[in-house]
């Protein structure tokens, strides 16, 4: 859970390491007038300003009812922040940003946008952040003055509102129609998702959900989160592999699957343990990845150079097909396509459901790719020259974070709704990671 921790004035700044809010909408409601184009939470009450209406109004708590409103300070307000005292509000037409006295109509200063069209602002505790969609940047201001002590580019082309969850700034753009959660209050994004409607323009953090707001749609989300789970190096437990030389993992929903190939064998784990419920052939000598679909087991075979569709979790074989290229060593599924990767090509395939089709591919982290998960929303992938676990940002090429694989061969990779677990041919051990 996300504390609020208690500041001076009343305000509050959400202290970090929570969960990860997420595209799910938990609630929405209508927005008071027809064009909300900023939010901001003061630690009792969600504020929204409205760009057709010309004013800001306290709601409720975080409700449609509507406490009370008043006159923005100019005719086009676009965004709204909180510090912990006093609201501060920006407006388009006039390029300014101004400091109320506390929640109210009275304007204690204000002072020049960093550009001509301010669209958002938000407030992690120290500085004042703001965005323009006119040089498509983000600027973090000395506390809440003009002076600007370092920019950079927003994701996309038209940002359009800001807020701060305690650890990580988050930003939504009017072109994309996206919602982007930041690494801190920097341009690297470390996952992304669609808005909830087709124009967001504001954002802010309550202490427990992201809340946005949408131009077309007139409407105020409440979103729900994600917890915050990615695989670390942490080692929680290990236990042998059943044979000499692990390759491959994956999970069923209920058991460890692993290959080896000394044994040339399938192994069916009970859970997540070392005890072997049974096990079979593998449809040639040289097993090297595991999948599963939800209803197949799915093999690739290092000597045939083939991908095979099991009957279930059984040695029958309904198909196969033949691998990209000619060095596969590790398969996972996404839910909707089958990937694999192959070390003589150093490449990463997304397939076309679970056939030979390549959708797309992209060049693997380091130079020979050795197995590959997927904990439901990014892609994890393991490399054999660089002893090293990365974290893909989605199932792409970009990494959003990597670290040292448990022993020097990792070949094998899985992910059972909680953990992230690996094998390694040169310990001949199956590793559960933790989170962090």
């Amino acid at each position: 859970m996300t504390l609020i921790l208690p500041m001076i004035g009343g305000g509050y700044i959400p202290a970090g390491g929570g969960d990860i809010p997420d595209g799910t909408i938990l609630s929405s409601f209508a927005s008071p007038s027809t064009s909300p184009f900023g939010l901001t939470y003061d630690g009792a009450n969600l504020i929204s300003c409205d760009l057709n209406s010309d004013r800001i109004y306290i709601h409720d708590g975080v409700s449609s009812t509507i406490l009370s409103s008043f006159a923005s300070p100019s005719t086009a307000p676009t965004g709204l922040t909180y510090d912990g005292t006093n609201l501060i509000s920006c407006d388009i037409s006039s390029d300014t940003i101004y400091i109320h006295d506390g929640v109210s109509s009275t304007i204690l200063s204000s002072f020049a946008t960093p550009s001509l069209q301010p669209y958002g602002l938000t407030y992690d505790g120290a500085n004042l952040i703001s965005c323009d969609q006119g040089s498509d940047t983000i600027y973090i201001h000395d506390g809440v003055s003009s002076t600007i002590l370092s920019s950079f580019a927003s994701p996309s082309s038209r940002p359009s509102g800001l807020a701060y969850d305690g650890a990580n700034l988050i930003s939504c753009d009017f072109d994309s129609d996206r919602i982007y959660i930041h690494d801190g209050v920097s341009s690297t994004i470390l996952s992304s998702f669609a808005a909830p409607s087709s124009q967001p323009t504001g954002l802010t953090y309550d202490g427990a959900n992201l809340i946005s707001c949408d131009f077309v749609s007139d409407t105020i989300y409440i979103h729900d989160n994600t917890p915050s789970s990615t695989p670390s190096s942490t080692i929680l437990s290990s236990f042998a592999s059943p044979s000499s030389q692990p390759s491959g993992l994956t999970y069923d929903g209920t058991n460890l699957i692993s290959c080896d190939r000394t044994a040339d064998r399938i192994y069916i784990h009970d859970g997540v343990s070392s005890t072997i419920l049974s096990s079979f052939a593998a449809p040639l000598a040289d097993p090297s990845g595991l999948a599963y679909d939800g209803t197949n087991l799915i093999s690739c075979d290092f000597g045939s150079r083939r991908i095979y569709i099991h009957d279930g979790v059984s040695s029958t074989i309904l198909s196969s097909f033949a691998t990209p290229s000619s060095q596969p060593f590790g398969l996972t599924y996404d839910g909707n396509n089958l990937i694999s990767c192959d070390f003589s090509s150093d490449t990463i395939y997304i397939h076309d459901g679970v056939s030979s089709t390549i959708l797309s591919s992209f060049a693997s982290p380091s130079s020979q790719p050795f197995g590959l998960a997927y904990d439901g929303t990014n892609l994890i992938s393991c490399d054999l020259s660089s002893v090293t676990i990365y974290i893909h940002d989605g199932v792409s090429s970009t990494i959003l974070s990597s670290f040292a694989s448990p022993s020097s061969q990792p070949f094998g990779l899985t992910y059972d709704g909680t953990n992230l677990i690996s094998c390694d041919r040169n310990t001949d051990t199956i590793y559960i990671h933790g989170n962090s």
